[in-house]
């Protein structure tokens, strides 16, 4: 049997996504993956290094990242596994918090605000990813556009997974 295909989709994303091409509000997303296995560790320092990480790089102050949509993926598929859910429930309330900030942040946008993203996310930044030139991307408007907007566009498209991680965690 495939490896792949025994490991749950959450654990995929996890373990496959090249977390170097992404960046959340300082810098490259490389720490990301030790804070995500931190929510089902038993250390309580970790843990809180971890909610901390999900409510100040991933969502910063409501404005979402790159490292965004794959982060409340992997959140969200955590918190609908029955063999991850019990550890995920030490960090509720903040996992709350960061799924409801994010859920937020696709809910400033109006009807007439996602076709001028689609427009704005047209920009390739790749070159400027690749490069992890994130003073070229924040120094140029259409870079920095194309950012946010890409960034917008994958939430919506996991919009029903968010809401589902949220009311996995309500009693």
């Amino acid at each position: 049997m495939d490896k792949a295909a025994t490991r749950p989709l959450w654990r995929q994303a996890l373990e496959d996504t090249d977390w170097s091409m992404l960046c959340h509000a300082y810098g490259t997303a490389g720490d990301t993956p030790a804070h995500l296995h931190a929510l089902l560790g038993e250390n309580p320092d970790k843990r809180t290094a971890a909610e901390y990480h999900l409510n100040s790089a991933i969502i910063h102050q409501g404005t979402p990242w790159p490292a965004t949509a794959p982060v409340t993926t992997i959140v969200a598929g955590m918190l609908m596994d029955t063999a991850t859910a019990p550890f995920m429930q030490k960090s509720r309330q903040a996992l709350i918090d960061f799924l409801t900030e994010v859920d937020e942040s696709i809910g400033q946008m109006s009807a007439t605000d996602w076709p001028k993203l689609e427009t704005m996310a047209a920009h390739d930044i790749s070159p400027l990813l690749v490069a992890a030139d994130y003073d070229a991307i924040y120094g140029d408007e259409d870079a920095a556009n194309a950012l946010f907007a890409q960034s917008m566009l994958d939430l919506r498209n996991i919009a029903p997974l968010i809401r589902a991680g949220i009311a996995a965690l309500r009693p």
